[in-house]
């Protein structure tokens, strides 16, 4: 204890002996400087402003806060020192935190009333207005805001105050500039009621000239032009309707069109199995009666017996089974042509029928006639009386499609 207060005391004797002369703190935004004799009136008085200060802490008009509390913080430091060496190392510190800073602001000057008199209103113009007159830079990120443009002219308001004893002179050139821009705003006025008269005035007769015009072309060509499009627009609607019933029927046959023309190819596939039976059966009948004939059997020779009918009989049997297997083939192989050839044949009367549809060629009772025939039984040719169905319509169909070649 003995110790600590023997370097209290020297502590007193060291910031005596350093601040010998006093501590000055000088602004340039302030009128006076601040001297201080005593190490204890400077710490009071920088304990003061960072009270005051502390409230203002937006953005950078906080570096007057910051600059006090270091400053603050070291003074803290000083009064806490227990040897001559760290005291003398913070004392040195202390003075070149002074000397370097260039945020100094006095809480009692004119500028530190205006930055927080404007901080209560706005706190980014104040700021903005900080950087500018304190730490003077312009270089702010770009005035792309009514803040920041509004925080610069505040910080020209102070820089450049206007001065209030403007001479007589001056407010005479304002006044005849008021009076000249009135006179002239009068004119102005009077002249573009003129115009915008003459404006009405030519739009009336210009709406005149139009309703003339529009009852003249409807008294004259109107009535020639609605017969003319009506007409159109009748034939119009028929081929729309035509085109339609196409479409309708290209939709419902285009299905029966593939089947069938699958059905062909199916048919004649068919009949090539056919007729590569009947050949083989042919070629196997014929192979066996030259056997036959060419080694006689011995129950064809001598007197006619049981025996020899036996024979005879048999051989009857199986010549008359190959020539009736021969026939049907040909017979299945004629009846899937005969099929093959009446698959294509609806396919084509299909197309046929949708050309004539789409040329309007086609009355609603031959399309009943068409329709009928393109579903009618088809003849296998295997039946006997298994007939073809007549089809009257074809020959008027014929000639509806020559005439619509002719007339093309």
């Amino acid at each position: 204890m003995g110790e600590e207060n023997s370097f209290e005391v020297r502590r007193e004797e060291v910031l005596k002996s350093a601040y010998e002369h006093g501590i000055n703190l000088s602004s340039t935004h302030a009128s006076n400087d601040k001297h201080f004799s005593k190490f204890d009136e400077f710490s009071k008085f920088i304990h003061n402003e960072v009270e005051y200060w502390e409230k203002y802490q937006h953005d950078r008009i906080r570096n007057i806060y910051n600059f006090y509390n270091q400053v603050n913080g070291i003074i803290d430091l000083i009064k806490k020192m227990d040897n001559e060496p760290s005291l003398m190392n913070q004392i040195q510190k202390l003075n070149q935190h002074i000397n370097n800073s260039s945020n100094i602001l006095f809480s009692d000057s004119e500028l530190a009333t205006y930055l927080t008199d404007l901080y209560e209103k706005n706190p980014n113009r104040s700021s903005i207005a900080y950087v500018i007159i304190v730490q003077n830079q312009l270089n702010i990120p770009s005035f792309n805001s009514h803040e920041k443009f509004q925080g610069l002219l505040d910080a020209m308001r102070f820089l450049y105050p206007i001065s209030e004893d403007i001479e007589v002179n001056d407010f005479r050139i304002l006044n005849k500039l008021k009076t000249d821009f009135q006179n002239n705003l009068t004119k102005y006025n009077q002249k573009s009621e003129s115009e915008l008269d003459q404006l009405v005035k030519a739009k009336q007769d210009l709406q005149k000239k139009i309703e003339v015009i529009e009852k003249e072309y409807t008294d004259t060509h109107l009535p020639g032009f609605e017969n003319v499009f009506n007409t159109k627009l009748k034939v119009w609607e028929e081929e729309k309707t035509d085109l339609a019933n196409a479409y309708d029927d290209l939709l419902k046959l285009q299905k029966p069109a593939q089947y069938w023309k699958a059905l062909k190819t199916n048919y004649e596939e068919k009949g090539k199995k056919w007729v590569h039976l009947a050949i083989w059966v042919s070629a196997i009948f014929v192979i066996f009666l030259v056997i036959s004939l060419w080694f006689f059997p011995e129950w064809m020779k001598g007197n006619i017996g049981l025996d020899q009918v036996k024979g005879i009989i048999i051989f009857t049997i199986i010549a008359s089974t190959f020539s009736y297997l021969i026939y049907t083939f040909i017979r299945l192989a004629t009846s899937a042509y005969h099929l093959s050839r009446d698959a294509d044949e609806r396919r084509q009367l299909t197309y046929l029928y949708l050309s004539l549809l789409k040329d309007g060629a086609v009355e609603p009772s031959e399309r009943e006639i068409v329709l009928q025939a393109l579903f009618a039984r088809a003849d296998t040719g295997l039946i006997k009386g298994d007939g073809t169905p007549q089809m009257p319509f074809i020959n008027p169909l014929v000639s509806k499609v020559m005439e619509s070649a002719n007339t093309r």
